[in-house]
């Protein structure tokens, strides 16, 4: 039995300073360590809310991070352009019986309020350059450039209110906001979010957004009346998206497929039986559409190509 103990030494744990090249050799391993880092994402895991994952640059390389959101003084989105030298543990790519989920890589865990240290704060978003310079970017070119953003009216607000899409002065932008916040349809606006593409316009992600009312009003339009086949279908008739028509406003008189769906997206299908689309009417009056599937409708909206960006 053990009655006493003596201490014959004690000191801090060494954390040395190291570089993306070092994190990812092994080398570091299960230790901690320090890290002069650029935030250039923050988000919210999906599979557990009281996390936050970080995308940190050094050295031209990329580190993925996370901590407990308690742990933080402000919204993750208002990280992104920080600077920041944390500590943390080195975790290594392998699964756990107690941390299976997050093993599928090496990762960065910041374990407390005190190791996440800010070392300049971010820069005003809504001051970052316009996503025209990242017009002639390649897709891996986008990760490095940090935000950018897009001024211009609100065409559309759909997702839920995660989704809107901006008529610039010389593009039409989607932005995929950070939280679900949005503005109002014909709003003007500025956002502020990531570039990315999805291999035919670029976009913005987790966007932040601010009112810019001196922007000029847009213009009135009338609907295009048109066909399942005119949207679906490029000048040769062969199966396309056609994208001439995004961010449009337009009028299809079509058979209902689907009824309704419950949740506050209120999505139903249209379509021809050759041809299909849905009708997203999240940013509607809320009131339900009183039909059924085979009846046919009128439905005018902004068309909109909601495609998945490239990652």
């Amino acid at each position: 039995m053990i009655l006493s103990s003596i201490i014959l030494a004690a000191g801090l744990v060494s954390r040395p300073y190291i570089t993306a090249a070092d994190f990812h050799s092994g080398r570091y391993d299960s230790h901690q360590v320090h890290i002069n880092a650029t935030v250039v994402d923050a988000f919210t895991d999906e599979a557990d809310p009281a996390y936050v994952f970080f995308v940190l640059r050094n050295s031209g390389d990329f580190i993925y991070a996370y901590i407990k959101r308690e742990f933080l003084d402000c919204p993750p989105e208002d990280l992104v352009g920080a600077e920041i030298a944390p500590w943390g543990v080195v975790v290594p790519p392998k699964r756990t019986q107690i941390n299976p989920r997050r093993q599928a890589q090496r990762f960065y865990d910041i374990p407390n309020h005190e190791a996440f240290v800010v070392t300049r704060p971010a820069p005003n978003p809504y001051d970052l350059p316009d996503i025209d310079t990242a017009a002639d970017c390649r897709p891996a070119e986008l990760a490095l450039l940090g935000r950018r953003t897009a001024h211009g009216a609100v065409l559309a607000v759909w997702n839920v209110g995660k989704s809107i899409l901006i008529a610039c002065s010389n593009r039409i932008v989607r932005a995929d906001l950070a939280s679900a916040d949005p503005p109002s349809v014909g709003e003007r606006i500025v956002a502020a979010g990531r570039p990315e593409t999805d291999l035919t316009q670029l976009n913005l992600s987790r966007a932040v957004w601010r009112p810019e009312p001196e922007l000029p009003a847009p213009q009135p339009s009338e609907p295009t009346s048109v066909s399942l086949k005119d949207l679906l279908t490029n000048k040769n008739g062969r199966r396309a998206i056609n994208r001439s028509f995004r961010g449009r406003l337009i009028t299809l008189t079509v058979p209902v497929r689907s009824a309704p769906d419950n949740d506050l997206s209120g999505r139903f299908t249209c379509g021809d039986g050759t041809f299909t689309v849905t009708v997203d009417i999240s940013a509607g009056t809320g009131e339900r559409p009183d039909f059924t599937p085979g009846d046919t409708v009128r439905v005018t909206g902004i068309a909109i190509c909601d495609v998945d960006n490239c990652r």
